[in-house]
């Protein structure tokens, strides 16, 4: 029976609201990016270590972070975690993000992404 699905997550939203929680939809509006604006595209395509544009971009398997290789090999060496989420982590399960080094790219070369 859909209404009684309806019910009840009108329940939990009604719930969630008296907690002071925040709902689904005030969680994505939070969220949202602005991608015509320059200064939201800087930060997506910036290493979370370091906080410039990525350099030979990577992304951790573990929480999916992205850095720089050389930051993020930096400090998984010295730390054996991820700088992110700090689960146990090794520079061999970096994933190259040939995503994230194109529109890098594109971005330093002023081209739209």
């Amino acid at each position: 029976n859909t209404n009684g699905v309806e019910e009840v997550e009108e329940v939990l939203i009604e719930e969630a609201n008296d907690e002071g929680e925040k709902t689904i939809e005030e969680a994505e509006e939070e969220t949202k990016v602005d991608i015509t604006d320059p200064e939201e595209i800087k930060k997506l395509l910036a290493c979370s270590i370091c906080s410039n544009l990525c350099a030979r971009g990577i992304s951790v398997p573990c929480c999916g972070a992205q850095g720089c290789r050389a930051c993020a090999t930096k400090k998984v060496l010295m730390h054996n975690k991820c700088w992110n989420c700090s689960k146990e982590q090794k520079t061999e399960v970096f994933i190259n993000d040939e995503n994230l080094r194109s529109a890098v790219s594109l971005q330093k070369e002023g081209k739209e992404i």
